[in-house]
């Protein structure tokens, strides 16, 4: 079974920068063979994937990463339960230690995308994110596999602690060893992930981007016998 975890980009879709805009090419209701458009979106609406270049002059973008980065074989969804303006700590994070420890892909679902569509403005404004100390636990040795963070916020970082936030996102693009980590925002972890198998995400390759829009589809194992097996 496939569930996907991307919101659709849309002109009402919660965002810092300018709404995505849709101007008409041709049409085939004005006599035109075919229907074709312009399009126009901040490069960080809606579901979308932060690379290093995103805060690091030296940061590579999204598009000079290996495809097999962008597969995760070993997906970890984890629940952090937060209200408005609240941080994820690392106390949040050390009673999941050993999954944690195991996961290339960790999902942190807070709840908060409860208000995308009845309060965007809150959503926007007032979203749970990251910390530092958290940042730092997951850049450090305790996560030797961790390749990519998802978060069902607008971004990993609380606006009410931009500060803070901002220093979050350097932490995890430039980890311990040298490696980077992935920051996957405004993420639909709305469905029942009990059983996640594997996770797709497959970015729009934009040359010149730092980072990008993106679709996440999560494999679910659907036969008992094959969940009992790798668990």
């Amino acid at each position: 079974m496939y569930r996907l975890l991307s919101f659709n980009l849309s002109i009402t879709t919660p965002t810092f920068g300018k709404p995505l805009t849709i101007e008409v090419d041709e049409s085939v209701a004005l006599g035109n063979v075919g229907n074709t458009s312009y399009y126009k979106a901040w490069n960080h609406a809606g579901t979308h994937i932060d690379a290093p270049a995103h805060m690091l002059l030296d940061g590579k973008p999204y598009t000079s990463f290996p495809i097999q980065d962008f597969v995760f074989h070993n997906p970890c969804l984890i629940d952090t339960p937060k209200e408005a303006n609240q941080l994820i700590t690392s106390e949040d994070l050390r009673p999941y230690e050993r999954a944690v420890a195991g996961c290339d892909l960790l999902l942190l679902r807070t709840g908060f995308t409860r208000y995308r569509a009845v309060d965007p403005a809150r959503y926007r404004d007032q979203n749970p994110g990251l910390s530092v100390d958290a940042a730092r636990y997951l850049g450090s040795s305790r996560c030797p596999l961790l390749k990519a963070i998802g978060i069902d916020t607008i971004s990993v970082a609380a606006m009410a602690h931009l500060a803070e936030g901002v220093e979050a996102h350097k932490t995890l693009f430039r980890r311990e060893d040298g490696s980077s980590v992935f920051l996957i925002e405004d993420v639909d972890l709305t469905a029942d992930l009990t059983h996640l198998k594997r996770v797709l995400v497959a970015p729009l390759f934009i040359e010149g981007l730092d980072s990008g829009p993106c679709t996440i589809i999560a494999e679910l194992q659907t036969d008992e016998r094959e969940a009992g097996a790798s668990s």
